[in-house]
């Protein structure tokens, strides 16, 4: 770590910086398999009196030569799951009979509703998470040239739940999904010891989206009550179309009925490409120099919107026909999407292309005293 002072190849930093640097093959093959679990009683239930939340973790690792030991290799590989990946470590409760009080609901007047609430102890539902990651390292030393190709693949699903005590009679969530990719090479040549230079070239990919569990990402079937019904075998319908179903009060606190929408849809893209080129040559012991320039361009799209919207069918007719300004007031801070979830490339919503330029020269000289001091470790380290 670095907390200041920090080489001017750093760039665009304003505080400290964590170096972190992939793992390499090894001169021999080695293998390994790690798997940690807490699976030994179902959800919520006690095993050797601690709560188990469903997690498990399982890491497998392949390092080694290819053909010779100038050529390696090294793979990771990484399933995590968390049946609860919030552990609020809530207490149980259970309440039978209880009558819903929402006034809005014209029902109660007539029929109101009678539910049973039941939560379990240590553990959170709906909080669940998953994810897959392939990391990869491949070197090439042929001296006088070192080559290095990275390649990276992180998949994630998981539930973001805020209230989930609040969250028991709807079994209807929506949750994220996000991909990540990063491929990179190095070639770096090294004619002499004191003269070196190098070039790098990255790619990366980020999609994040929001999904439903009845709907997937088809935003416009999330609030559709016809297309509810369907799915739910009638088991929730809708005040009206587009409307939600009315949710519950009981004993004076809001609980969310089954089928109930909790999120607007969303969807993220952030792609770039970078490259830096460096040399650095060394003059003598006390004399380092260093420059290079680096690139990275990158492509910007965010898109999100309230399915509720096409409530205004009702008034204009059909979706095609909603106004601009009515989708503009049920979309957030969108740039890459139309009004309707379609990419484009021009006009007021294109993408953003932010550009980052910077070139560095970097010079360094020791002072004698400084040489003299780390003598003196290597002196003590030795006796």
């Amino acid at each position: 770590m670095q907390p200041g002072g920090y080489p001017a190849h750093y760039g665009q930093a304003q505080a400290g910086i964590i170096l972190t640097r992939m793992r390499s093959g090894t001169s021999n093959y080695r293998f390994t398999v790690d798997y940690q679990t807490d699976k030994f009683a179902d959800s919520g239930e006690k095993f050797f009196d601690t709560y188990t939340y469903h997690d498990h973790i399982l890491t497998a690792v392949a390092s080694g030569p290819i053909y010779d030991d100038r050529f390696r290799f090294f793979i990771a590989a990484e399933n995590e799951q968390f049946g609860d990946a919030v552990k609020r470590f809530s207490s149980a409760f259970e309440f039978e009979n209880l009558v819903d009080q929402n006034f809005e609901n014209p029902d109660i007047w007539s029929e109101p509703d009678t539910v049973s609430l039941k939560y379990p102890s240590g553990f959170t539902n709906k909080n669940s998470s998953t994810r897959w990651a392939i990391n990869s390292n491949f070197t090439f030393d042929v001296d006088p040239f070192f080559v290095q190709v990275i390649g990276i693949y992180n998949w994630r699903k998981w539930y973001d739940v805020s209230n989930p005590l609040r969250q028991i009679l709807n079994d209807r969530q929506q949750y994220w999904k996000n991909n990540v990719w990063y491929l990179s090479g190095t070639i770096r040549h090294q004619p002499s010891k004191d003269l070196n230079y190098s070039l790098s070239i990255g790619y990366y990919q980020n999609d994040q989206e929001l999904f439903d569990d009845y709907f997937g990402n088809d935003w416009q079937l999330w609030a559709d009550s016809a297309a509810i019904s369907r799915y739910t075998n009638d088991e929730v319908y809708y005040r009206r179309n587009y409307s939600d179903v009315y949710n519950y009060r009981l004993a004076g606190i809001n609980f969310f009925r089954n089928g109930y929408l909790n999120n607007d849809y969303s969807i993220e893209n952030q792609y770039s490409v970078d490259a830096l080129g460096m040399i650095s040559y060394r003059f003598n012991q006390t004399h380092h120099f260093s420059a290079g320039i680096s690139w990275r361009s990158m492509k910007l799209r965010r898109y999100t919107v309230d399915p509720r919207v096409l409530q205004y069918e009702r008034t204009y007719g059909a979706p095609d026909s909603i106004p601009d300004i009515r989708m503009a007031e049920s979309t957030g801070y969108i740039y890459g999407y139309d009004y309707w979830g379609n990419r484009i490339e021009n006009g007021f919503y294109a993408p953003k292309h932010p550009l980052f330029i910077s070139v560095f020269i970097n010079e360094l000289k020791i002072f004698q005293s400084q040489i003299d001091q780390e003598h003196n470790k290597d002196i003590k380290y030795i006796e």
